[in-house]
C-alpha cells in the first residue's frame, strides 16, 4: 500500500523595495507551489510464535495404584493401595496413564519443549526433589529442533511407564519445586506451562493450618483437653488417609491441603507460569476432589474452555453439570476430568491444542531496518505501541502481559479468533 506524504510550500507574493544606484524598485511575482513527494510502502512482516516450555508433573502416589473405577467388576473390592495388587485385568491409574502417556507423546512429540517431574519424591511426604528429565537447553528458536524433541518425548514416555506408585501427594511444594527450574520462565519469549496430573487430594502439609493435632479454640470454642478435638476441627481437615486424629503422624499431613496448593499455584502464575490441571479416575469427579482441583486449576491461570459455541456442553455425560458459562464461555469444571486412559487422551489433545493462544509474543523472522515503523493491528484496527499494549524487544513484538489485548489473545478459541498483523513501513 503506498501513501503520499505531502508537504506544502506556500505560495509568497512579496514586495521588495531595494534602494541603490537609480533607486529602482522591484516586483517579485508570485511563485507556483512547490509539493515535496515523499512515498513509503507498508509491508506484512512473517512472525511466529516459539514453542511453549512444559514442565509435566506427575502424581506417582500410592493411590495411583488402585482402580481407576472402583465400581469396575474385574477389580476385586480393595485392591490396590493399603491392600493387594489389583489383578491384571483391572485397569489401574497408573496403567492407564502409561498407555495414554506412551501414545500421545509418540504423536505429539515436536509440539513443545517438554521437561519431567514426579512427586513424592519416595514412598512418604516427600516433595519433588529433582527434575527427572529436565528441559531441553534454551534455544534462540525452533529451527532443527524436532529431533531433539521427538527424543525427549520418547525418554520421558520411558521414565513414566517405569515409575512405580507410593506415598502422599506434596502436591503444593512440588509445584514449588518445578518452579524454580531454571529452564521455566526466561527471557526467551516463550509461553511457560506446569501441566499437573494428578489423580488425588494434595496433603503431606505438616504446617497445614486446618489440622486436627490438637484442640483449637478457634474452631471448638472451648477444650476440655488437647487431644478434645471437635467436629468443626474435623470437618475442617477433611482427613484424606485412613486416620488423621490427634497423636497420629498425619494430623496435618493427611489433611486436605487445598489453601496450600491453591496459594502455590497462584504463585507460579504471578512469575508467569501457568498451570494446567488434569484430574485423572472418578475419585476427581465429585466432592472435595473437584472442588480443590477446580480453584488449582483458575488460579493456574489456564480454565478449561468451551469446545464448541456458548450453549455446547464441556462434558455431555455430566448432564448439565460442566455446561458452558455463555459470557466468559470457560467451563464451569475448569480443570480437565479423565475417568478413562481414552479420556485422558482426549483431555491432553484439549490442552495442547491451547498452548498457542497463551502467548503474547509474536518473534519476527526479520528484523526491521527501523522499529520505530512498526506497526500492530489487532482484529484490523491499528493499535500504537506503549506501555499498556505493546513494545518492539530484541526481535520480537511483545504485548503487555497483563494488557488488554494480551487478554484477547489468551481468550481466543477456533470459534472466537483473534487476528494479529504486523507491519513494516519502509521510506522508497
Amino acid at each position: 500500500m503506498n501513501r503520499l506524504v505531502a508537504l506544502v510550500v506556500a505560495s509568497l507574493v512579496l514586495s521588495l523595495t531595494v534602494i541603490g544606484v537609480g533607486c529602482q524598485t522591484y516586483d517579485l511575482g508570485p511563485v507556483s507551489p512547490l509539493t515535496l513527494a515523499q512515498t513509503t510502502q507498508s509491508t506484512i512482516v512473517t512472525a511466529h510464535t516459539l514453542k511453549p516450555n512444559v514442565m509435566l508433573l506427575v502424581d506417582k502416589s500410592g493411590s495411583m495404584s488402585g482402580p481407576i473405577d472402583p465400581n469396575d467388576p474385574a477389580c476385586p473390592p480393595g485392591c490396590g493401595p493399603g491392600g493387594p495388587a489389583c489383578p491384571a485385568a483391572c485397569k489401574t491409574r497408573i496403567g492407564e496413564l502409561r498407555s495414554a502417556m506412551t501414545t500421545f507423546l509418540a504423536s505429539h512429540a515436536t509440539t513443545a519443549r517438554l521437561g519431567l517431574s514426579f512427586f513424592p519424591s519416595e514412598d512418604s511426604c516427600g516433595a519433588t526433589a529433582g527434575v527427572t528429565v529436565a528441559l531441553p537447553t534454551p534455544t534462540v528458536d525452533d529451527t532443527g529442533t524436532d529431533a531433539t524433541l521427538a527424543a525427549q518425548a520418547s525418554a520421558i514416555s520411558a521414565k513414566i511407564s517405569a515409575v512405580l506408585p507410593g506415598g502422599g501427594t506434596p502436591t503444593a511444594d512440588s509445584l514449588t519445586f518445578v518452579g524454580t527450574d531454571s529452564s521455566l520462565n526466561q527471557a526467551d519469549f516463550r509461553a511457560d506451562f506446569v501441566v499437573l496430573l494428578t489423580d488425588g487430594l494434595p496433603n503431606c502439609n505438616g504446617a497445614n493450618q486446618n489440622d486436627a493435632c490438637q484442640c483449637d479454640p478457634s474452631r471448638c470454642g472451648s477444650c476440655a483437653s488437647a487431644s478434645a478435638v471437635c467436629p468443626a476441627q474435623i470437618a475442617a481437615c477433611q482427613c484424606t488417609t485412613s486416620n488423621c486424629g490427634p497423636g497420629t503422624a498425619l494430623c496435618a499431613k493427611g489433611c486436605l491441603d487445598g489453601d496450600g496448593t491453591v496459594t502455590a499455584v497462584a504463585a507460579l502464575n504471578g512469575h508467569g507460569v501457568k498451570t494446567i490441571v488434569v484430574g485423572f479416575g472418578t475419585d476427581t469427579a465429585g466432592g472435595a476432589a473437584a472442588t480443590v482441583l477446580d480453584a488449582m486449576a483458575r488460579a493456574g491461570g489456564v480454565p478449561r474452555a468451551c469446545p464448541g459455541g456458548a450453549d455446547a456442553e464441556c462434558d455431555p455425560t455430566t448432564s448439565g453439570a460442566d455446561s458452558c458459562e455463555p459470557t466468559t464461555r470457560l467451563c464451569r469444571h475448569a480443570f480437565y476430568q479423565a475417568k478413562s486412559g481414552q479420556a485422558l487422551g482426549d483431555a491432553l489433545e484439549a490442552v495442547w491444542g491451547g498452548f498457542e493462544r497463551f502467548t503474547c509474543n509474536f518473534v519476527l523472522d526479520s528484523q526491521p531496518s527501523d522499529p520505530s515503523l512498526l506497526s500492530v493491528l489487532v482484529d484490523g484496527v491499528d493499535v500504537p505501541a506503549g506501555p499498556e499494549s505493546w513494545s518492539y524487544t530484541a526481535g520480537a513484538v511483545v504485548f503487555a502481559p497483563n494488557g488488554s489485548f494480551c487478554a484477547r489473545l489468551q481468550a481466543s478459541t477456533a470459534q472466537h479468533p483473534v487476528s494479529v498483523q504486523i507491519r513494516s513501513v519502509q521510506k522508497l
